[in-house]
């Protein structure tokens, strides 16, 4: 039988298997048939009252002998003795240990917003102009946002993306964080904090 285990200065119970002298289970005892008695770690065997509050019949000779906190005051080993006229000895051994506060348990993983930055690119005749390319990296590292409660740190990251044949481009960014973009062929360089709405990058103010 697996050893009770019983946290520390709490009620509990355990239970416990009696036979009677004949061998057969002993399954009519009343709390009165039973002498018990407890033994804390490096005590000695002191007398334990069974009465009808404490001492529960489960049936087919076992029984369930509830401790109160008190009882279970003392870290170690803990064994109940159990004797009587019609019974034989019976001896139960648990065991007192601290409560352990279970860890905390990690939130459900969650993805911050991203904000759409787009914009359009023209050469001076006023024609789409293609294959430009448009740089964005996150600046004043390390960048820290909250969209909840919880923190999230962003890594260094550099995003490159060409403009297409209508001189479109498209740039997916996490809202909130301070980005440098760089278009080298327009000699374009400015930082901006993206906004929580998809927006142009030469309207952002």
């Amino acid at each position: 039988m697996t050893t009770p285990l019983l946290l520390q200065n709490t009620p509990s119970s355990v239970v416990v298997y009696l036979e009677l002298s004949t061998g057969l289970p002993a399954t009519t005892l009343l709390f009165s048939d039973v002498t018990a008695g407890l033994k804390k770690e490096g005590g000695a065997f002191l007398p334990f009252t069974l009465t009808a509050l404490n001492w529960t019949n489960l049936g087919g000779g076992f029984y369930e002998v509830a401790v109160t906190a008190l009882n279970t005051d003392t870290l170690g080993s803990l064994y109940f003795s159990f004797t009587g006229a019609l019974i034989k000895p019976g001896l139960l051994a648990a065991r007192v240990a601290v409560a352990v506060a279970a860890p905390p348990v990690p939130p459900a993983p969650f993805t911050p917003p991203v904000t759409t930055i787009f914009g359009y690119i023209y050469d001076q005749l006023g024609a789409p102009k293609s294959n430009v390319t448009v740089s964005a990296r996150i600046i004043s590292m390390p960048t820290i946002i909250h969209p909840t409660s919880d923190g999230i740190l962003i890594t260094e990251g550099f995003e490159t993306v060409v403009t297409d044949s209508t001189g479109f481009f498209t740039l997916d960014l996490l809202t909130g964080t301070q980005v440098e973009f760089i278009i080298a062929d327009a000699n374009y360089r400015r930082v901006v904090t993206i906004p929580g709405a998809s927006a142009n990058l030469f309207d952002i103010p």
